[in-house]
Formats: structure tokens, C-alpha cells, sequence
């Protein structure tokens, strides 16, 4: 008896550990936080809120992403888009001949 009390006290003690977390997600942060978060990050891992709108929607959502995130959708979809174009270099002004 005893040992089955310790097996589901322990089990409830895992479950409750792995439920809670000690990071704060960083949609919750307020602007301080984030500031203190990133003080010591690299320029790439530092992270950004911004509210965002989706069309279909008045409902504003924070979206929480690194810099290396955001560039990195950034230059998805420009060449998702064919905006970037490999063959022309940099500063050229293509003709579209």
C-alpha cells in the first residue's frame, strides 16, 4: 500500500513539473521584459513583438519572432515571389528585355 501512495505521489509530482514551465512565453512579456531578455542575446536571436492584423479578422494578434525569423520569412516569400532575381547583380537595373 505504501508503495503504490509513493509510486502516485511521485507520478502527480512529474506531472505537475513538466506542466509548469519557468520560461514565460514572450507574447505574455511586457516591453521591459523583452528588453532584459534580449540584453544579452546575439543580434539574430533577439526577439520581436508586433501586432498583427489578419485580413479576414479585426482581432490583433502578437506575433513573438526571432530576427533570424523574420528575415528568413522575409526572404521566403520574396523568392516564393520571384522578387529576388539571382542573375541580375547587385544594383543592376534589369531592362526586362
Amino acid at each position: 500500500m505504501l508503495n503504490k501512495l509513493l509510486l502516485l505521489s511521485g507520478s502527480v509530482l512529474l506531472l505537475c513539473a513538466c506542466s509548469s514551465s519557468s520560461h514565460k512565453s514572450f507574447r505574455y512579456m511586457s516591453d521591459e521584459e523583452l528588453f532584459v531578455y534580449n540584453e544579452d542575446k546575439a543580434p539574430m536571436e533577439q526577439v520581436i513583438c508586433q501586432e498583427r492584423r489578419h485580413t479576414s479578422s479585426r482581432i490583433r494578434k502578437k506575433i513573438c519572432l526571432t530576427v533570424r525569423e523574420i528575415v528568413n520569412n522575409k526572404a521566403d516569400t520574396y523568392q516564393k515571389l520571384g522578387v529576388i532575381n539571382s542573375s541580375v547583380p547587385a544594383g543592376a537595373v534589369s531592362r526586362g528585355r
